[in-house]
Order: structure tokens, then sequence, then C-alpha cells
């Protein structure tokens, strides 16, 4: 069974607002924490998949919010999937702590537009 789009993009939010929660604690701890660096690494590896899903299914994100790279996320998902050994925390956190608000905003604009013309269909 195929997913909707919707469904990819909420996963991205979910995904977000975990890693939101893992690092609340500041970037001392995350460094600190081999387990929450784990856990963020394995949400934005999903915030990637996500992202290729929803654009295997047609949706083309760079018109639809062209203000994030897109295929940045699906490269780190890429990097941090097949070359764990080269990961570094500092990118990481950096990622975590200062690209996901703009990420999220994007994807609630893209869901909103998405579903507005659901609507009017």
């Amino acid at each position: 069974m195929t997913r909707d789009p919707a469904a990819f993009l909420d996963d991205i939010l979910a995904s977000a607002r975990a890693i939101r929660r893992y690092i609340r604690r500041g970037k001392r701890a995350f460094l600190g924490d081999e387990m929450v660096r784990d856990a963020v690494i394995a949400r934005l590896i999903m915030i990637g998949e996500a992202v290729k899903a929803v654009q295997a299914l047609g949706v083309d994100l760079d018109a639809e919010a062209p203000g994030v790279s897109w295929s940045a996320a699906a490269r780190m998902r890429d990097r941090l999937a097949h070359h764990d050994w080269r990961t570094d925390p500092e990118i990481v956190w950096n990622v975590a702590a200062k690209d996901l608000d703009a990420l999220c905003e994007a994807v609630m604009q893209v869901r909103a537009r998405r579903l507005r013309r659901r609507r009017r269909s």
C-alpha cells in the first residue's frame, strides 16, 4: 500500500519534534551522550528518507518550498546511513540545532497548500 505524501510530511515533522526533545539539554549533553547522538542520527535518516519518498510520489519540494535544500536533507540521509564512521557530531549538532525550524516551517506550508488544493478539487 502506497502512503500519501502527507503521511511522509508528517513523518518529517514527528522526527523533527523528537530531535528537539533529544537535544533540549544542550550541545554539551548531546556531544557527551552517544545514545542521544545515535537517536538524532536515526531521526535525521528518517527525515531524509521521507523527503525522498515525497519526491518519489511526484511532489516537487523544490518548487513547493524553494527556501529549503531538500537535496541536502536527502544527501545527509545517505551520508549518515552509509558513511556513519565519518559522521562528525558537530555537523549533526548544527543541523539538529539550527536547520530543523526552517525545515518544519517549510513542511507545514507544503502540507497546508496540498490540503487546500485537495479541498478545492
